[in-house]
């Protein structure tokens, strides 16, 4: 049985990723090692006519046509991406729209809600809130002053979120937030709304929509000149025929 260049570079396609720092020898070595296992096998199996074998065979055509199917909806899906669909897809969901808002706030996390409000009151007469943070926060963020910088709405849980979003810059709590890790001081520095992604930061995304409406599409068109015929000795069982 021969073994080609192209057996051979299907193995060196598959293998793991770190491999690939392997020098050329090494992995042509690694790659002929698993192809001449392949072969040997292969060779047994049919002196034992296992190529024969009705199921076995009936598998390889199922592989076989979900190779080409796939194949068939990836050429569709390549098709559907381009420079032009790309940007008009950019620009319809992105170009121009406002970024998510986000909030500058800062957290302060302690166990009770008595001293969640020991805090506060502090707060009003005049502590520093980044001063609080490091002394009494069991938050990770106590030693940066208990701040984490801009976050979105879905950053943080919901209870937080409720909070620091109807909050204006400047202002704290009134009032401790209970979650389910403890109580939360909250103060919030700023506001903003973020910058829309870029085309670049899109791209991906822009293609993954694009390639999945293409082939909801195909096999949309596809299925709508399809009829399922019972055969006529069927009697309501067995498989239909398209």
């Amino acid at each position: 049985m021969p073994i080609t260049q192209d057996d051979l570079a299907g193995v060196v396609r598959a293998m793991p990723a770190n491999q690939g720092n392997l020098p050329g020898p090494e992995i042509y070595r690694r790659a002929l090692d698993v192809v001449v296992r392949q072969k040997v096998m292969v060779l047994r199996a049919k002196q034992e006519h296992l190529d024969q074998d009705p199921a076995l065979i009936r598998q390889g055509q199922i592989a076989f046509e979900r190779i080409i199917s796939d194949a068939w909806l990836k050429r569709q899906s390549d098709a559907a991406v381009n420079d032009q669909a790309l940007h008009a897809l950019y620009n319809q969901e992105y170009a121009g729209q406002t970024g998510a808002e986000e909030v500058h706030a800062r957290i302060i996390l302690v166990p009770t809600e008595q001293e969640a409000m020991s805090i506060i009151a502090s707060l009003r007469n005049g502590a520093d809130f980044g001063d609080l943070a490091q002394s009494r926060s069991r938050d990770p963020t106590a030693a940066k002053g208990g701040d984490l910088g801009y976050i979105t709405r879905d950053a943080t849980v919901p209870e937080l979120a409720a909070v620091m979003f109807s909050l204006a810059p400047g202002q704290v709590t009134a009032y401790p937030v209970a979650t389910f890790v403890g109580y939360f001081v909250v103060r919030v520095e700023g506001r903003r709304n973020r910058a829309p992604l870029t085309f670049e930061e899109a791209r991906l995304r822009l293609e993954h929509e694009l390639r999945a409406e293409a082939v909801k599409t195909a096999i949309g068109r596809l299925l709508a000149n399809v009829k399922l015929v019972q055969p006529a000795n069927a009697e309501g069982n067995g498989p239909a025929k398209p």
